[in-house]
């Protein structure tokens, strides 16, 4: 029986959020199109990004699913009372938390997909195509930034979560060695990337492209993911 219950809350979490899967993939389409495209047009330069950019779009779409837009959809269902319902379920709260993020990564799943798509159309899929290895890891990120996103989402009121948000994306777009060098930063910026995830998460892409595994700079995104799921669940467990 608490397995089937606990199946049962993800089917109904999946399809609570079914029409929140066009709204995903409009976001990292239009990610993808700005990036790949629009900033060449700006700069007037073709060449301003290659092919090893996509990697950066990828996980910038990521980060824009699932620490911006996820963490306000969470609050809306917080504030609906949609959390303190399940409580009324014999599922523990680290059950709710595992479940809200699943449900959330796995709807998706269909946006991670026009990254690489794009990618492809853009330069060539000798260039742009993901290997297992590259898809794997970009999954597993996904699972991290979900579970830091949901985790915020569960903390704090809808408007801090509303600027935080905006924090993340933006630090991420201007301030974080994604889609341009490390060089291009300042020293202290650099020094604060050690203990953020968006530099080892983006290190950690790089090198599954070439094939290769970096489980340090793992281990701090899935530090920062234990951080929120931590955070979410305290939060559930004091909601009455």
């Amino acid at each position: 029986m608490g397995i089937s219950v606990y199946t049962g809350a993800l089917r109904w979490a999946l399809l609570r959020k079914k029409y929140s899967v066009p709204t995903l993939m409009a976001v990292q389409l239009l990610f993808c199109l700005a990036l790949l495209w629009g900033v060449p047009m700006i700069v007037g330069n073709g060449a301003a990004l290659d092919a090893s950019n996509v990697i950066g779009v990828w996980h910038l779409g990521v980060i824009a699913v699932s620490v911006t837009l996820a963490p306000q959809m969470v609050c809306e269902s917080k504030g609906e009372g949609y959390f303190r319902f399940l409580t009324n379920f014999p599922i523990s709260r680290a059950g709710i938390f595992i479940i809200e993020v699943l449900s959330w990564f796995l709807i998706s799943l269909p946006g991670l997909a026009v990254t690489p798509i794009l990618g492809v159309l853009r330069y060539s899929p000798a260039e742009a195509a993901p290997g297992p290895l590259l898809v794997t890891a970009v999954c597993a990120l996904e699972l991290c930034y979900m579970s830091i996103g949901v985790g915020v989402a569960l903390t704090f009121r809808l408007e801090i979560v509303q600027v935080l948000s905006q924090i993340f994306i933006l630090f991420a777009m201007l301030f974080s060695p994604i889609v341009f060098p490390e060089t291009g930063l300042p020293d202290i910026l650099m020094r604060i990337h050690t203990v953020l995830p968006f530099k080892s998460a983006q290190d950690t892409l790089v090198a599954a492209r070439n094939g290769a595994m970096l489980p340090m700079s793992f281990c701090v995104v899935l530090a920062w993911g234990c951080i929120g799921a931590v955070s979410g669940i305290m939060a559930l467990s004091r909601r009455k």
